[in-house]
């Protein structure tokens, strides 16, 4: 073990020995942290899975409610053409001021739909002058718009 002595010293072997577990450790780390992310990986496509069976699921609910509103919409329509003042027959004018309210319902309801639906006030306003046949839109409005 002297100077010609080709074995490694004390301190040689000491500095050798210490670097090897320092890269196993190195290894199993990355064997660790690519195992994790492949987990990750796993989770996120199974949750981003999860999200678009969700967002159908919604988008197929908002198609049918906006179906259903567009229904209820001509209906209210149809109903406020029919109780519109000058429609009445002679056996209806005792009823006439129920109809006049249920006008005024349906062109309340109707104006929420299309507010709800992102409609500008303006909108609203010129669809129930047009159909209800409305001069005075803006109690109506106010509630519609109200936040």
């Amino acid at each position: 073990m002297g100077k010609n002595d080709p074995s490694p010293t004390v301190g040689e072997r000491t500095s050798e020995q210490a670097l090897a577990p320092a890269g196993d450790a190195e290894r199993q780390a990355a064997l660790y942290l690519e195992e994790w992310r492949g987990r990750v990986n796993e989770l996120a496509a199974a949750r981003l899975r999860e999200l678009a069976d969700v967002s159908e699921v919604l988008r197929d609910w908002v198609e049918e409610t906006n179906r259903q509103l567009d229904r209820l919409s001509a209906e209210l329509a149809d109903v406020s053409r029919t109780d519109a003042p000058g429609s009445a027959t002679e056996g209806d004018t005792a009823r006439s001021g129920e109809g006049e309210a249920s006008a005024a319902d349906a062109a309340h309801l109707v104006a929420m739909q299309m507010a709800v639906r992102g409609a500008s006030r303006d909108e609203v306003d010129q669809y129930l002058r047009d159909v209800f046949e409305m001069r005075h839109t803006a109690d109506i409005l106010d509630r519609a718009f109200a936040e």
